[in-house]
């Protein structure tokens, strides 16, 4: 993770739930968390059947301990600060609550405009059903 004071208290809360935290990948680890899957690191870490994970799924696991299953339990594909969509302005329909909420973040993440309303200059919209 690039933020270092967030990286420490991820350690901190990982700890105080029982779980340990090691500063160098090696064969004892279980998880590794990473913001993008651009990294020799993840590659090393695919390899070796780790599970690669964000803080969206640590804190998700803080409530109810479930396998990662949402896109934003999942590296990016991309370095995180890199705009592939910075040309899109994307626009969502029939999503609702933390849904649309995680879908704005996305959008957000890949670097496109998000809008709450359908208009002509939208590149995307991203639909439900």
């Amino acid at each position: 993770m690039s933020d270092k004071q967030l990286l420490a208290t991820w350690k901190r809360i990982i700890q105080t739930h029982g779980g340990a935290v090691d500063s160098m990948f090696s064969s004892r680890c279980t998880h590794l968390l990473c913001e993008s899957q651009v990294s020799g690191l993840f590659t090393q870490a695919i390899k070796e059947r780790k599970r690669c994970i964000t803080a969206h799924w640590l804190n998700m696991v803080l409530k109810k301990l479930v396998p990662p299953h949402r896109a934003l339990h999942f590296p990016l594909a991309f370095l995180l600060g890199d705009k592939p969509c910075s040309q899109h302005i994307i626009s969502v329909t029939g999503f609702i609550n933390s849904d649309r909420d995680d879908l704005k973040l996305m959008v957000y993440l890949a670097g496109a405009k998000y809008t709450g309303y359908l208009c002509r200059s939208n590149t995307i919209l991203i639909c439900r059903e």
